[in-house]
């Protein structure tokens, strides 16, 4: 994200799966509201405005990653900021760190797991046998190759 005026920012669109639901969504109803979480940070930014999606091939450079330029970019003029109070945060302990395992709920096989993370991805290894290390294979290169 990039601040290109007091009331203007730029938030990049990167390669992905290529769907553009945001920007169907945009497109229809222009009116976003971001949350903008500061790790270390307890109370989080509010910011209200109203979206287009740009081509403009100078800003799409401006906001390049990696030395590749993003894709699109979503504009938000802006109508209105705000702090939030940071009970929800402490109360999450979502600066703390030992606060990283928390449960993930996942589906499998039909029946419903409230798992830690580590032990989610074990029970997808073992539901997905030696296909497991091939999609490890196959999203490690996607990240390392293909993020930005």
């Amino acid at each position: 994200m990039r601040i290109l005026d007091p009331w203007t920012l730029a938030i990049p669109d990167r390669p992905g799966n290529k769907l553009a639901d945001t920007h169907k969504n945009i497109t229809a109803h222009p009116a976003v509201g971001l949350v903008f979480f500061v790790p270390g940070i307890r109370e989080v930014i509010r910011v209200n405005g109203d979206a287009f999606v740009t081509d403009d091939p100078e800003l799409l450079e401006m906001l390049s990653a990696d030395g590749k330029p993003a894709v699109l970019a979503t504009i938000v003029r802006i109508r209105e900021v705000f702090g939030q109070c940071g009970k929800a945060v402490i109360r999450a302990k979502l600066w703390e760190g030992d606060s990283r395992g928390l449960a993930d709920a996942v589906t499998l096989g039909g029946d419903f797991y409230t798992l830690s993370i580590t032990e989610s991805a074990a029970k997808m290894a073992e539901k997905l046998g030696d296909l497991a290390g091939s999609l490890h294979a196959v999203i490690d290169d996607h990240y390392e190759n293909e993020l930005y």
